[in-house]
């Protein structure tokens, strides 16, 4: 643990986490139907959102948040305020037969990944959404581009898809990995990918060249890679796994750098927008957020 006080934040079984585009703020769903909002830096407690389970992500300017609700439709609360309202005209569901979730970095769309091979684009504003077919099994992972222009997908069909947002056609549908694609994660460039799966797997991607094939690849884990988060700088990939250790990549090196070890699954790795924290949430629900010092002394120990 590297800091004494993200103690506090292991002790009420966390399910997923995401922080404010501004990196100020870091919100988690925990047990129970609440969701809980902290201050990054000093680990106050900032909002308590009973009712809300699933934190989905930030407002642009941090002042709301996407989340579900207990009977698992997607709200947005007010973090000040701690009242909520429902996205209009809205009539599915965040966890319902939803695998995987990412927002559009304006925070206007949401791609809903879903368990029978589909992938649903919702406007909230407007509540409207289009759904196309992307994969033959589980949409396991999505990510859009940091333009917002491009979508990536990575299904139990062991494929990788980038698709075109405004148009929901693929760019390239690609069977390359040896188990289903649990994670997948844009640099914050747009220019690389990455996709890991169920067989310990991570392979690199130009995204301008989705069609030739990966790059590169890595395999260091024992086990299935569940999550993927790529540095602010893009030369520092973040990879989470059921061998129950995150590691860290040099990318243009394709090199570990560093590996942290922790007593079970790892479910979701994320880095904050500043690249100061990286948070780490595992499957016995605890959440462990290691500043930038620790990453680089664990970089160094690792040359």
């Amino acid at each position: 643990m590297p800091d004494k006080s993200a103690g506090d934040l292991n002790a009420e079984h966390w399910g997923n986490f995401t922080f404010s585009p501004d990196s100020r703020l870091m919100a988690a769903g925990c047990k129970g139907n609440v969701v809980k909002v902290w201050d990054v830096k000093t680990f106050g407690l900032v909002a308590s959102l009973p009712g809300a389970s699933f934190a989905v992500g930030f407002s642009q300017d941090g002042k709301s948040l996407l989340a579900s609700s207990a009977d698992e439709t997607p709200q947005w609360w007010n973090v000040e305020t701690k009242t909520s309202r429902p996205i209009r005209r809205y009539e599915g569901s965040v966890n319902n037969k939803v695998a995987s979730v990412d927002l559009s970095p304006d925070r206007r769309r949401a791609a809903l990944g879903h368990y029978d091979g589909t992938i649903e684009l919702l406007e909230i504003d407007s509540g409207t959404s289009a759904v196309w077919r992307a994969h033959t099994g589980a949409v396991l992972s999505v990510a859009f581009s940091p333009l917002g222009d491009k979508l990536v997908s990575g299904g139990r069909d062991r494929s990788v898809a980038g698709w075109d947002v405004a148009t929901q056609k693929t760019l390239a549908p690609r069977e390359e990995h040896r188990g289903g694609v649990c994670a997948v994660a844009f640099s914050k460039n747009g220019k690389m990918i990455a996709s890991g799966c169920a067989a310990s797997t991570i392979k690199f991607w130009k995204t301008e060249s989705l069609m030739d094939g990966p790059v590169g690849s890595v395999s260091s884990h024992e086990s299935a890679i569940r999550t993927l988060a790529f540095a602010p700088d893009g030369g520092t990939l973040a990879s989470g796994s059921e061998d129950n250790s995150v590691k860290l990549w040099n990318v243009p090196l394709a090199k570990q750098v560093a590996s942290f070890k922790y007593k079970s699954h790892v479910r979701l790795v994320a880095f904050s927008p500043d690249g100061n924290n990286l948070a780490v949430v595992t499957d016995n629900g605890t959440l462990t957020l290691l500043r930038a010092a620790v990453l680089e002394e664990a970089d160094r120990n690792q040359e």
